[in-house]
């Protein structure tokens, strides 16, 4: 233990000099390192989006993540050798990006499937949704073993009810029973 001691006071001398400098230049390197990352953080920005804002002539329309996951849905049940298990948005640069977690019956064309299903929803966002430009589709094949009782059970849920309702009039339907 004796040269345990030596060793220590020939690094740091029983002025404490030595001790206090390494500490405050260990210190200043850690909160510069801290500082980087929290500025490379800051730079990168949020890559998961809430929702898609659409700019519209008297304002904008907020639609969210779940209701792009129903959309998607309701697409993919046209689409019977497919499952969903999730819906991921992105925006960087301007770009939005629509991430597709798909599960895929196992005798499945994957490519023509992909091409077909990405033009499909390009044109239905746009019709339905509004986005007009700027929109990536990208799809994560998770396995090839989806099961078809998992894709009909999927399809019923996102099944769009049969019946409309019926469309709202915005003037009453007679002069008496307007309170005005």
């Amino acid at each position: 233990m004796d040269w345990l001691t030596q060793w220590r006071e020939t690094l740091m001398p029983s002025s404490g000099m030595f001790n206090e400098g390494f500490m405050t230049g260990l210190s200043a390197g850690l909160i510069l390192v801290l500082l980087v990352c929290l500025l490379l953080a800051a730079m990168r920005g949020r890559r998961r989006c809430r929702g898609v804002t659409v700019a519209g002539e008297n304002g904008s329309l907020f639609v969210t993540v779940n209701a792009v996951r129903e959309f998607v849905a309701r697409i993919l049940c046209d689409f019977k050798e497919t499952a969903l298990h999730g819906v991921e948005l992105r925006r960087r640069r301007g770009v939005l990006k629509l991430i597709l977690d798909l599960e895929v019956l196992p005798d499945t064309a994957i490519l023509p499937l992909a091409e077909r299903l990405r033009e499909r929803l390009i044109s239905e966002a746009e019709s339905k949704i509004g986005i007009s430009s700027g929109l990536q589709v990208d799809l994560v094949v998770r396995s090839l073993s989806a099961n078809e009782d998992k894709i009909a059970k999927q399809a019923r849920r996102a099944a769009v009810p049969t019946k409309p309702a019926p469309p709202l009039s915005a003037t009453p339907s007679s002069p008496e029973s307007a309170d005005f």
